[in-house]
């Protein structure tokens, strides 16, 4: 046996994260929602959808509910359609996912007082709405609140965030390489992953040529698309970064939605 052979068999195995995928549906038309759920489904991904509004491609997310949890997507800002208080809010999202137990919250509008008043009246006991992109590590974790204990998962990648980062990382395969454990929550939104954005120009372009975004064609994201893509060199990253988490997560068992990871992290000694 060559000495090379012996440093091989003798170095310790990279550690891996543990890589997942959510999507905040933020309003995407249904052929948009359609195209990253038929990905997904290919693929045995599971993934955690946060919800906005009632569609037929959302109520046909139900029919893989051994690969798809549906979660909250509140909105709290003034102006909201969800409602103009907290309780007309949570009585929307009640509406479209009754059972869900995981929130993300719409522009990541926190705090302690709103967390604890969701955990107090509401079945929602999982938080996602806390974005740590690129921190290493990362881990589920436990707000203790008058209310109860709210278990909250942090985020480390977000397609939008990336197109106003001055490092974005787009080869997602190539960063979960680097021997680092721990936590690598992904989240997309459908309409980026549609419009393979790379920055918010075709997502803007988008908005100024359709009455409705839910409403938007696959030739109205096409013509928005074409126009960003004048503008810009190489390949645009989301839909790239979108298949390449999702082949990587499905050669490792198909991965968790944000319940099968508090659950894992809670059966550990």
């Amino acid at each position: 046996m060559t000495a090379e052979m012996h440093k091989t068999m003798g170095a310790p195995a990279r550690a891996e994260p543990q890589v997942a995928i959510t999507l905040d549906v933020d309003w995407a038309p249904d052929f948009a929602i359609e195209l990253a759920a038929a990905a997904l489904v290919q693929a045995n991904v599971r993934a955690t959808w946060f919800l906005t509004h009632d569609s037929p491609a959302v109520q046909r997310l139900r029919d893989h509910a051994s690969l798809f949890e549906l979660g909250w997507h509140p909105n709290f800002f003034p102006g909201s359609t969800h409602g103009a208080t907290e309780e007309e809010v949570f009585a929307h999202c009640r509406q479209l996912a009754p059972d869900a137990r995981v929130v993300r919250t719409h522009g990541l509008l926190q705090s302690t007082r709103l967390l604890d008043r969701m955990r107090g009246g509401t079945d929602i006991r999982i938080d996602a709405s806390l974005l740590l992109r690129g921190h290493p590590h990362l881990a589920v974790h436990d707000l203790p609140l008058t209310s109860g204990c709210m278990q909250r998962v942090p985020f480390w990648w977000e397609d939008d965030i990336e197109m106003s980062a001055a490092d974005p990382v787009w080869a997602l395969a190539n960063s979960f390489a680097d021997g680092v454990p721990g936590l690598r929550v992904l989240n997309f939104h459908p309409i980026h992953i549609a419009l393979d954005s790379q920055s918010p120009a075709p997502y803007e372009t988008l908005k100024e040529h359709v009455a409705s975004l839910a409403h938007a064609s696959a030739a109205d994201v096409a013509a928005a698309q074409a126009t960003d893509r004048l503008s810009h060199n190489g390949p645009v990253g989301t839909a790239r970064a979108f298949g390449e988490a999702i082949g990587w997560i499905a050669a490792r068992g198909g991965g968790h939605t944000m319940s099968q990871l508090v659950a894992q992290r809670e059966s550990q000694p």
